[in-house]
């Protein structure tokens, strides 16, 4: 029998046996006197009977639908683990009571919002209203977009990693319109429930509040709730603010942490070279033609390529799936064997801009995508001598589809004005949907895909527009920062985008941040490196590209503070070892080998 069906008929034979024991003139006498107790009667003769059953209907009601609509999503990860089968596997018998015990606190917790809300004023219901229907929302978009209900990495990147425009799109594409069940149940027994007599104020509900908040603060603490990245089943208002205090402790931990320190090379001066480091976004390594594919999506990276300006690695891997984890682990250089990151050594290890100040390179941090700080501390700042955002990017394009074009301008101005630069480069790149990255009238695939609504995507079409923003957007950059074949000169660029791409491949309505393989396959070239040593079948990942950096800025080994991949300059294809990749985030327990 299904997980949900056996905890419903499990939940439904408690209540049937509590209402038998409630009505039945069987037990009248024990019923007498449980209330007679003083603490029972104490709490009988304040609360308010009619909007406490009603709440607890609605907790087991919530409950029971989420288990009808969810299923198996409600209880697993997207790596198909079941909640209960990770528990079992895991657990002792003080941690299964523990559980229980969450849980359990957990729907008090929300019978206890309905319930204050129940006996409000109306003006107060309003406000409770919305928020329970916020939580809703979120959570039920969440599972559609997901299969699963929201954690603390899904606020950092919908906060910190998205702008305004990418922000409405994903609400456009993963909004989940089976949330008005719940929020119409919930506000048709607001609208027929009487407000009482002795309604209540503010003041309880914020008492509320601060109780789900800091339980959920609480138990975050409490690693033996999260084995193997499967949480606790909660309901969706639960889930909403279990997230809440999960992101509260992570942002407290990472607030305190300090980088260290990198000092400056003591025969380090300006450096003759420029190094420029791109990270794309969303870019799948297996839809450029440069690697094999079979439409033309990069003819000009091809041309560079035929006339030996370009290095090619083919399809390497990302280490995470998700735009900010992956920029944090290229900046720090960690390793795979350093995730799950629980340590936050992400924000302890020095980043590649402490290197380049420290081998005296003036160093530009150029994005297409935020204009706040996204993938950075401010205290990292002090070693960026320029940072230009999207906004900028903005006014100078005047075109949110030319914002990569102007970023390109702008790089190769600075590189062919100037040397001793290090210049990273975060694109705005191929994030859905894919036909607001090219002009209709630069369409070489038709039809394609002119909509918002990821979830309802036709297979080819989708595949279309996505191949059509390859060729305009990517290979039209590079023609941009490298026209005509010229590059200035000791110039190198390093390139990669920060993770693959689903492409609604399976009808799959995760495009990332999932943790299947095409969400890191990814492409991998340099152009420019004079020497011809390397050994390009060496089957890289971002693990490699710190150190490869690093090496560029000729880095002397006394003054690297870690251990690192190997670098590309120095892999050979003997040196390949098998290559791993997490989930969403740093913080991924699961580990799984891409080939």
């Amino acid at each position: 029998m299904k997980l949900g069906f056996t905890l419903l008929s499990v939940a439904i034979l408690f209540l049937s046996a509590l209402a038998y024991f409630a009505f039945s003139p069987k037990y009248e006498t024990q019923r007498q006197w449980i209330i007679n107790q003083p603490i029972v009667r104490f709490f009988l003769d304040r609360v308010n009977r009619p909007a406490l059953i009603l709440s607890g209907g609605l907790a087991v009601g919530l409950f029971s639908l989420e288990i009808f609509l969810f299923q198996r999503s409600y209880y697993s990860q997207s790596n198909g683990n079941s909640y209960l089968n990770e528990w079992a596997r895991h657990s002792l018998l003080w941690e299964m009571f523990f559980h229980i015990f969450v849980v359990s606190v957990s729907l008090v917790l929300f019978g206890a919002f309905t319930y204050w809300t129940l006996i409000s004023r109306l003006s107060y219901r309003v406000l409770y209203f919305l928020v329970f229907a916020i939580s809703v929302f979120t959570e039920y978009s969440c599972q559609r977009s997901l299969s699963r209900f929201s954690d603390a990495e899904d606020i950092k990147l919908f906060l910190l990693t998205t702008n305004l425009e990418t922000q409405t799109d994903a609400l456009k594409m993963f909004m989940n319109w089976l949330g008005i069940l719940p929020c119409a149940v919930f506000a048709l027994c607001l609208l027929l429930f009487k407000v009482p007599k002795r309604n209540a104020g503010w003041k309880g509900m914020v008492a509320v509040f601060i109780a789900v908040f800091g339980f959920y603060l609480l138990v975050a603490q409490q690693k033996v709730l999260y084995k193997n990245y499967v949480k606790y089943p909660v309901v969706s208002f639960n889930a909403f603010f279990r997230t809440l205090g999960d992101y509260t402790k992570i942002a407290a931990s990472t607030r305190d942490k300090t980088r260290e320190t990198v000092e400056i090379v003591p025969t380090a001066h300006r450096p003759t070279n420029n190094i420029i480091f791109v990270i794309d976004e969303s870019v799948r390594g297996d839809h450029l033609s440069l690697n094999g594919y079979f439409r033309k999506t990069t003819p000009y990276l091809e041309s560079l390529a035929g006339k030996g300006m370009l290095q090619n690695w083919g399809i390497a891997t990302s280490v995470t799936t998700c735009s900010e984890s992956s920029a944090l682990f290229l900046a720090t250089g960690l390793k795979i064997q350093d995730l799950p990151d629980l340590k936050d050594k992400a924000h302890e290890a020095p980043t590649i801009f402490q290197y380049a100040k420290a081998m005296g390179y003036r160093t530009y941090y150029l994005d297409g995508q935020m204009n706040v700080l996204w993938n950075l501390k401010p205290a990292d700042m002090k070693y960026v001598d320029e940072w230009w955002n999207f906004s900028r990017f903005l006014e100078i394009s005047n075109n949110r589809e030319k914002v990569d074009f102007a970023i390109a301008e702008t790089t190769k101005n600075i590189v062919e004005t100037s040397t001793g630069n290090f210049i990273w480069v975060i694109k705005s790149g191929m994030h859905f949907p894919y036909y607001k990255r090219f002009p209709e009238n630069e369409a070489e695939w038709t039809p394609f895909f002119a909509s918002d609504r990821g979830g309802e995507q036709v297979p080819d079409q989708l595949t279309n527009s996505y191949d059509n923003a390859i060729k305009y957007n990517l290979d039209g950059f590079f023609k941009s920062l490298i026209p005509d074949f010229r590059l200035a000169a000791n110039t190198v660029v390093l390139y990669t985008s920060d993770h693959g791409e689903t492409v609604g491949q399976d009808g799959n309505p995760n495009f990332h941040c999932g943790v299947t393989k095409l969400e890191v396959v990814v492409p991998l070239f340099m152009i420019g490196y004079a020497q011809t040593n390397l050994d390009t079948k060496f089957r890289a990942s971002h693990e490699n590209l710190f150190a490869t950096l690093l090496d560029l800025m000729q880095v002397p080994q006394s003054a690297r503070r870690r251990e690192h991949a190997r670098s590309l300059l120095q892999a050979r294809e003997r040196d390949t070892v098998p290559r791993f990749y997490v989930g969403p985030g740093l913080l991924s327990q699961d580990k799984f080998q891409f080939e």
